[in-house]
């Protein structure tokens, strides 16, 4: 690896764990909300050029794959609330992407259930269903109970 390719790969887990704390101070409310909306509004163009950089080199390099992989779950509640729908697809379908090549099955569910609710969110319900089944899928071959529980509760509201 380059000290370029060092200094950005660097930049972009900086900017994703940033966007993990801020998530869950969000998550936190109160006045800890305040703060986390704030600081990802300043941050924010830091945090998409770190994740367009992991996204950008996911193809041929597993680490930035695997970035690319955590930034749309990182962020997942600020992301809901901040990005435009079309965006937020996109960073959840590179994050599949680099889940299905890196063979994180569990990754790839947890992306396919994002994928499910975003596309319910867009009012596309057939293929809202079609993410959470594969996504059920991958719980069941992975006998992860509680996430077949969280996916089954949303096909019941899907």
């Amino acid at each position: 690896m380059t000290s370029l390719q060092l200094a950005q790969f660097r930049h972009a887990r900086h900017y994703r764990d940033l966007l993990r704390g801020l998530n869950k101070l969000y998550k936190d409310g109160g006045l800890a909300l305040n703060i986390g909306l704030e600081r990802f509004d300043q941050e924010f163009a830091n945090i998409q050029t770190a994740q367009a950089w992991a996204s950008s080199q996911a193809d041929d390099d597993d680490e930035a794959a695997s970035l690319c992989s955590s930034f749309s779950r990182a962020g997942a509640s600020l992301l809901n609330l901040r990005l435009p729908l079309a965006e937020r697809l996109r960073w959840i379908e590179r994050g599949l992407f680099s889940a299905k090549r890196l063979g994180q099955r569990q990754e790839e569910g947890y992306h396919l259930m994002d994928l499910g609710m975003a596309y319910a969110a867009r009012g596309e319900i057939r293929r809202a269903v079609e993410f959470h089944e594969q996504a059920l899928q991958i719980q069941r071959e992975l006998g992860d109970r509680q996430g077949r529980s969280a996916i089954l509760a949303m096909l019941t509201c899907d």
